[in-house]
């Protein structure tokens, strides 16, 4: 008798857009959908969505391309930039007014909550950190 558990049996829940509108909301899932296509790809063409358990990050032709993740939560987007931590650039998103949370160090990641009144006041500076993003993780 093969010795294990049941849960080793039972088949993993897809991780795609329903996975997340069930952990999200539709309306987060559409905020994430313009931070795509307003300030991802305008510095990253042809970058996707891609869907994953603790994160939605970004694919080019299957292969992981995050230097922005998302973490869409039911109010708001959980937006992550890979930049190394700068104090030019925490006094920039301060006199912003962006909401951060705390500088993930392990992962080098400069981390804010967005709304879509964010998205749309400070679209320049999520292009520039999205560009500047994109250049350190060496695309």
């Amino acid at each position: 008798m093969p010795l294990g558990t049941e849960e080793e049996d039972e088949p993993e829940e897809p991780r795609d857009r329903n996975y997340w509108e069930g952990k999200a909301s539709p309306a987060t899932l559409a905020l994430t959908d313009d931070i795509l296509e307003d300030i991802v790809r305008p510095v990253e063409p042809g970058v996707t969505l891609k869907y994953n358990k603790n994160y939605i990050g970004l694919a080019r032709d299957g292969t992981a391309t995050n230097f922005v993740t998302f973490k869409p939560r039911r109010q708001h987007v959980m937006l992550e930039f890979k930049l190394a931590r700068s104090e030019e650039m925490n006094q920039r998103l301060q006199e912003a007014g962006i909401e951060l949370l705390t500088y993930s160090a392990r992962w080098g990641l400069y981390r804010m909550q967005l709304t879509r009144p964010d998205l749309t006041e400070h679209g320049d500076l999520l292009r520039d950190l999205a560009a500047q993003a994109r250049e350190q993780y060496g695309l």
